[in-house]
């Protein structure tokens, strides 16, 4: 879910629906979802700060203590660092604060298993809509860490990749309400 359609979210719910997860269990997904934000900042960030240093404007990231305590309860929490939010941490450490605990809702205080939750971040992090690199990486090798085998990471990816059914699925409708009130010459 990179993409908010009312449609597809109801049909997809509906369907999770009829294979019995619990209220609590979908709620998390959804929460997982939400944390994927934060590649706005620190993805774009990344890009900027090498423009940056092309034309002669390198900006200096050195980790405060603030941020090097940040960087250690992250750690704490997740078991790893993900390097693409070295400069976001080194720039406003109050910010990796403030996402790591809103983003430790679903992580942490939720029933679906570690493996689950990780497998679900390589889903967001996979799909053609957003395509994070590091969060593939990070979140696949945590989610083998927690047991998840390639083959089960490659069919969560496959699972992923129907984002473009959408067009179809809401589309049609579309194109068939739009001709219906054309009028003939």
């Amino acid at each position: 879910m990179t993409l908010m359609n009312e449609p597809a979210v109801r049909v997809d719910v509906k369907n999770a629906l009829r294979l019995g997860p619990t209220r609590e269990e979908i709620l998390e997904v959804f929460g997982i979802c939400t944390v994927l934000g934060i590649h706005s900042v620190n993805y774009p960030l990344g890009i900027l700060l090498k423009e940056m240093e092309r034309i002669g404007q390198p900006v200096e990231l050195i980790l405060s203590a603030r941020a090097t305590e940040v960087q250690e309860m992250w750690i704490t929490k997740r078991g790893y660092w993900p390097s693409s939010f070295d400069p976001l941490l080194a720039l406003d450490p109050e910010f990796v604060a403030a996402y790591s605990n809103f983003s430790d809702a679903p992580r942490i205080d939720g029933p679906l298993d570690r493996k689950t939750v990780e497998l679900i971040c390589v889903a967001i992090d996979g799909s053609a809509t957003h395509l994070f690199d590091s969060g593939i990486r990070a979140h696949g090798v945590a989610a083998i860490n927690n047991g998840a085998t390639l083959q089960e990471i490659l069919e969560t990816l496959e699972l992923a990749s129907v984002t473009g059914i959408q067009s179809m699925n809401v589309g049609v409708s579309i194109l068939d309400q739009e001709m219906a009130t054309m009028t003939e010459p």
